[in-house]
This record gives structure tokens, sequence and C-alpha cells, in this order.
């Protein structure tokens, strides 16, 4: 029997949770991260998160990670190599609209002037 890793994300869940479909996570990145522990925990360091090769050690034949609606802000690219040796795919929940956004939403507009026009401004974080 095909043994497949599943674990959720919710932009309201909570990476504290376990990433099961009633307590989700809430990052994509918590979401690989957490796959790697399970596949390989002793390549895992508390200070950083980059690509693991998993080599042949996985306990599992695949993994999903399953989002549910919403839109999910990246603060980075994702990145895979092809040291990542995992069949993982990331899909949404059943038939919810996940979006995977690398943009920013922008707040706090205020009027202002440039050049001499009129215009709206905002901070653009970084």
């Amino acid at each position: 029997m095909e043994s497949c890793l599943k674990i959720f994300v919710s932009p309201n869940g909570n990476d504290d949770n376990e990433g099961s479909h009633d307590y989700p996570l809430r990052t994509i990145k918590k979401a690989i991260k957490s796959y790697y522990e399970k596949v390989n925990p002793e390549m895992m360091s508390q200070d950083k998160f980059g690509p693991y090769s998993t080599s042949n050690l996985h306990p599992y034949e695949r993994a999903e990670i399953i989002l549910k609606q919403g839109t999910y802000f990246l603060d980075r690219p994702l990145t895979f190599t092809k040291n990542d040796h995992f069949p993982l795919k990331i899909t949404s929940y059943n038939k919810d609209k996940a979006i995977i956004s690398g943009g920013r939403i922008i707040n706090n507009f205020k009027k202002c002037k440039i050049n001499g026009v009129d215009a709206w401004c905002a901070d653009v974080p970084f």
C-alpha cells in the first residue's frame, strides 16, 4: 500500500500546529520544513532552513502539501534543487482556490505630491 504524507496549510493556521486537516500549519515554508523533519530528522538544524538531501531515507512514497483556500504570501522564493530526492506535490484542498503570491500587501497610503502632481504614496516593505 502506498504511503502518503499529507501536510495541511491554511492562512488561518498556526506554524506551531501539527499540519493535520483540523490543525493546519500557516506557511508553506513551515510545511516543507515539517516534511524534511519527518523524512530525515538528523539533517534538520534549529538555525537554518534550506535544501536538504533526503537520499533514500524517507518513509513515505510521496508527500502532499495541501493548501486550504486563501492567499499565501512568500517572503522569498520556494527553492528546490536536484539534491531534493522526494516526490512532493503542492496542491489546493478539494476545489479551494489557493494562491501562492510573491507580492506584498501595501497599506497606509497617504496623499502626497510627486513633482508637483497629486498622488497616493506608501512605504514599501522589503
